[in-house]
């Protein structure tokens, strides 16, 4: 898998008017975006629960879960997003690809609009 980064927004469900723009690198193995706390919490997102995850050496780590909203190309959608600590990597995860209607194209690293399938 390529990896490779994108310009995305980061903003408040409940304030869209706060949002930030920043770099993030698209990482599909990743089920939530995470994104540095502090940036989190200056644009007013705020925890809602912890949760457990398993880094790729294996440790368990604790970090914190808010929503929040991102936007890419005019498309939006609203995500969980994890408050990231120092030494975490900040990436986009494959549940913001998807509330984006959007796919990775490793190969020209670029995001590609996608329709969403209907039942």
């Amino acid at each position: 898998m390529a990896l490779f980064r994108v310009r995305v927004a980061i903003g408040n469900l409940t304030q869209p008017d706060r949002r930030r723009e920043l770099e993030l690198l698209v990482d599909t193995r990743s089920l939530f975006t995470w994104v540095s706390a502090p940036l989190l919490e200056e644009i007013g997102i705020v925890p809602a629960e912890t949760s457990e995850f398993q880094t790729i050496t294996g440790t368990l780590i604790q970090r914190r879960l808010g929503y929040a909203q991102v936007v890419w190309n005019g498309r939006t959608g609203p995500i969980y997003v994890v408050f990231a600590e120092p030494g975490d990597v900040n990436v986009l995860g494959v549940t913001a690809l998807e509330n984006l209607r959007v796919s990775a194209d490793p190969v020209r690293q670029v995001l590609v609009p996608t329709v969403a399938l209907a039942v």
